[in-house]
């Protein structure tokens, strides 16, 4: 996992301190998990799957790539719509439902004219 967390920092281009903020640990412990000092705890080890947007067995080397699934592969998302679905997918099922209507109401731009 050591080298797979340093290569995603590294291709985000993000600081241990940035990460270890996004995923509430310190930047020493971030430092740690790239340097074999200590293991990520299993809630840790899904925030910074979910952050990277990979999944945990990606990160600990039980898949040999990191490929989106085909009907998620067609679109080219930037790193703020990767943000806003996982953002999205955190939120419970009645903060959805109130979203919902609202990204309905977005699609039908013929509504407000």
């Amino acid at each position: 996992m050591l080298d797979v967390l340093k290569r995603l920092r590294s291709e985000k281009k993000i600081t241990q301190e940035q990460l270890g903020k996004a995923i509430g640990v310190s930047q020493q412990a971030v430092n740690s998990y790239e340097n074999t000092e200590t293991q990520p705890d299993f809630n840790t080890l899904v925030k910074i799957a979910d952050y990277f947007n990979v999944t945990v067995d990606y990160l600990l080397g039980h898949e040999s790539h990191n490929e989106l699934p085909a009907e998620i592969r067609k679109y080219s998302f930037g790193q703020e719509e990767i943000e806003l679905i996982s953002e999205y997918l955190g939120l419970s099922f009645n903060q959805k439902k109130c979203i919902n209507p609202m990204v309905e109401a977005l699609r039908k731009p013929e509504d407000y004219k």
